[in-house]
């Protein structure tokens, strides 16, 4: 990321890795769920950060957009490519 920590994105939603010589931290940016939900990242595969900082997050069935904090998810269907 810009601010130099690190974003890796799991099964279990997405963490920040902000590191540190004798003891980096670890921060949880949004927490995975094991189905789909309202309130949780579900099975993420991409983190793409934009040039004012939001976070945009591939999911299986579209993108969260993590603005300030707060999530927002665009519903893309479950269309055939």
């Amino acid at each position: 990321m810009t601010d130099g920590t690190l974003v890796v994105a799991c099964d279990k939603g997405i963490t920040r890795i902000i590191p540190d010589v004798r003891k980096p931290r670890f921060e949880v940016v949004a927490k995975g769920e094991l189905f789909p939900t309202e309130q949780g990242i579900y099975f993420p595969k991409s983190i793409f950060e934009d040039n004012i900082g939001q976070l945009w997050i591939g999911e299986d069935q579209g993108i969260s957009r993590i603005k300030n904090g707060i999530r927002t998810f665009y519903f893309l269907g479950n269309r055939q490519i």
